[in-house]
């Protein structure tokens, strides 16, 4: 067979990570909608945009856990993180998934706070994002605040922390929403 005809008709296997023909690039129509951009085919892309308009929603923690919202603890230590709390458990999504929003709610005290989303085991957790909440005696920004962390493999762990600004404690309760990216790593 000619290099031209293997270029263009050669099905490669699900999820190829080869570079050397235009087939490697275009991908198999079984590709999933891949994670790391680094091996990812046409088809690939097609499907995590597909799935980025159109996948399941997702929202935790679950009404079936008893709550619509966790509740985050700040440290009594100005500027600093507060322990993580756990707000989607390990294999608890199925499939690779992000996560666009964080919705805020039952800000205890006038501040400005940092909040830190993280992927991982218990004490093993990486930084994903953090965003900037403040609350003042004019205003206050509990609510729907967009946040953007890379897609997350099936079964990841996500936690959260804060921070506040001024010594003592505060308290917020937040829940995170996102989709799925149907069939995937």
């Amino acid at each position: 067979m000619s290099e031209i005809k293997r270029a263009f008709f050669d099905v490669r296997e699900i999820n190829n990570t080869d570079n050397d023909i235009i087939a490697d690039i275009i991908g198999n129509k079984d590709d999933w909608a891949i994670i790391d951009p680094r091996y990812a085919s046409l088809i690939a892309y097609a499907k995590a945009s597909y799935f980025h308009a159109h996948g399941d929603t997702i929202k935790f923690p679950l009404v079936s856990s008893g709550e619509l919202f966790k509740t985050i603890t700040s440290s009594a230590t100005a500027l600093t993180h507060g322990a993580k709390v756990e707000l989607i458990p390990a294999n608890a999504v199925a499939v690779a998934f992000d996560i666009h929003w964080i919705e805020i709610t039952a800000m205890s005290a006038q501040a400005e706070y940092e909040i830190t989303v993280w992927a991982g085991a218990s004490e093993a957790e990486q930084a994903l994002t953090s965003v900037v909440v403040a609350s003042s005696a004019n205003f206050s920004r509990e609510g729907s605040k967009a946040i953007m962390i890379p897609q997350q493999p099936a079964n990841t762990r996500i936690s959260v922390s804060i921070a506040k600004s001024s010594a003592g404690t505060g308290t917020m309760r937040v829940a995170l929403e996102g989709h799925t990216y149907g069939n995937g790593a």
